[in-house]
């Protein structure tokens, strides 16, 4: 019953917030209408034409996992460590292994809801198209989501301070959204930044959201679910050792 309860607290934490909850599920909203009205892809290079809504709607549902993931998680625990509160759970009976847990179900929740609000808003406003697996899709949400929270939980880890993460979680946020493929397509990019975007986990988990929204890519989202598995499986061992529950 304490994961239970553990998890029913990170919830209440997330929707008491009505702030936090407002920006998380409509900014992206927000972003997502300006970047398809504009043609961002199209403006930058990308020879996307008409479909570019369509091509961005997998790249703004994998963005605002990631930001979810890296800003709202890393900021969150760092809070946490500030008041002392990680060191009361680590007297409890609690685990990490459960905290960890309670923390990745409640936000891969919030980012689900975001991708139904976004994908209605490109299939009310841009006529997009779903034609994958729905089970694949939120496979795909979630392994993604696991990925980035963890990446969250580890950045928390290693930073003293809002100080010290920020500039960490900024950094990685603009890596990933600039070579992960969700924009705008990376092969306008030189070979380096092209390489190096390929094995990124975003890569993957927009690759493999539009192998289910009617867009054909180069490698089936069976492949991409399975890289994309891997990463969430090493990143999630390496924050079960990395992660302390102390300020």
């Amino acid at each position: 019953m304490s994961f239970y309860y553990l998890l029913l607290t990170n919830f209440r934490v997330l929707y008491r917030n009505w702030r936090g909850i407002f920006w998380n599920l409509f900014l992206p909203v927000a972003e997502y209408l300006a970047l398809a009205l504009l043609h961002v892809g199209n403006l930058i290079g990308g020879s996307i034409g008409a479909h570019y809504s369509q091509y961005l709607l997998p790249g703004m549902i994998a963005v605002s996992a990631l930001q979810t993931g890296l800003f709202n998680t890393t900021y969150w625990i760092i809070d946490l460590k500030d008041r002392d509160i990680l060191k009361r759970i680590s007297v409890t009976p609690v685990s990490n292994a459960k905290f960890f847990i309670s923390v990745v179900i409640s936000r891969i929740t919030v980012m689900m809801i975001q991708a139904l609000l976004l994908v209605c808003i490109g299939i009310l406003f841009f006529g997009a198209t779903v034609t994958g697996n729905i089970f694949w899709i939120l496979t795909l949400i979630a392994m993604g989501g696991g990925s980035f929270i963890a990446i969250g939980i580890l950045i928390a880890s290693v930073s003293g301070s809002y100080d010290e993460a920020a500039p960490i979680t900024t950094g990685i946020n603009m890596i990933f959204i600039f070579l992960g493929n969700a924009f705008f397509p990376t092969y306008i990019l030189p070979k380096t930044l092209q390489n190096i975007g390929a094995i990124l986990p975003i890569t993957f988990f927009a690759d493999g959201l539009r192998n289910n929204f009617g867009m054909q890519q180069t490698y089936g989202s069976l492949f991409d679910l399975i890289v994309l598995s891997a990463w969430a499986i090493l990143l999630g061992i390496f924050c079960s050792y990395t992660f302390k529950k102390q300020s």
